[in-house]
């Protein structure tokens, strides 16, 4: 499985970023050379940060998630939560979304 798989299946994943820090994931979607990520919150018509995220990295899955290192060294991790999903707005709004901030092809 995938982490975009499993977002897709309504997995609550928290992913640690190394400049973002932990953030909850409202959908993932796997890209060629990664993953592209919109936090939770991202519908919320006054937020004020960046909330668009794209992560170049292989992941490779292990017991409680996903890890993987960047090409400047930096781990990121993802992992699965137990909770209910985050998941604000559709999974098609989602990916409009990120297709207008970045320039990727899902997989």
């Amino acid at each position: 499985m995938t982490p975009g798989n499993a977002s897709e299946q309504g997995a609550v994943l928290i992913i640690e970023h190394p400049e973002g820090g932990r953030r909850v994931a409202a959908h993932v979607f796997d890209i060629e050379g990664g993953i592209a990520f919109l936090d939770s919150g991202w519908t919320d018509p006054l937020v004020t940060s960046h909330v668009l995220h794209l992560v170049e990295a292989d992941f490779s899955e292990f017991e409680l998630g996903w890890g993987a290192t960047r090409a400047d060294g930096e781990d990121i991790f993802i992992e699965r939560h137990p909770g209910k999903p985050p998941q604000e707005g559709s999974r098609d709004a989602a990916r409009r979304a990120i297709v207008e901030e970045f320039p990727v092809k899902f997989r």
